[in-house]
């Protein structure tokens, strides 16, 4: 990999703190609508890092809540917990959520990738994308379903 510039790395950072903000203010907005109760589901503290090393925190920061083991081999025992008690999503609703703040974790590594400069097997965009996409799942299983979250 090329060594690059100090420039270089403060724009690429920009560009990944761009996506970032972007995709967590859409995220932030669809959690509160399809699921306004706070506390019900064990969703930690979501913030644009400032950093490279601070994007890599954080992202071990959302393996941690949504793991229980290495290597992703068992979801953590509070997701278990919320997909028996949460009251206000449809079935398959918190794995949703869940999958959304995996697709947010995965942004974070790809964004501290894109900011170094790393060749990567999924680029920024994609990385975005996927953090749509999950939050279009998660909005179109609550519009078709019979139980609607609370308002």
């Amino acid at each position: 990999m090329p060594k690059l510039s100090a420039a270089e790395v403060e724009h690429r950072l920009a560009e990944a703190t761009t996506a970032l903000r972007q995709s967590l203010a859409s995220l932030l907005l669809s959690l509160r609508e399809d699921h306004p109760v706070p506390g019900c589901l064990p969703i930690p503290a979501l913030r644009v890092p400032a950093d490279i090393t601070d994007m890599a925190d954080h992202a071990q920061e959302i393996y941690t809540n949504l793991w229980s083991l290495p290597h992703g081999r068992c979801k953590a025992e509070a997701w278990i917990a919320a997909w028996d008690t949460c009251p206000h999503l449809p079935d398959g609703g918190v794995h949703a959520v869940w999958e959304v703040l995996d697709a947010w974790r995965s942004l974070l590594l790809c964004a501290a990738g894109h900011a170094q400069g790393r060749k990567q097997a999924f680029g920024l965009d994609d990385c975005q994308n996927s953090v749509l996409a999950r939050l279009t799942d998660l909005d179109r299983l609550i519009a078709h379903s019979d139980r609607q979250p609370p308002s």
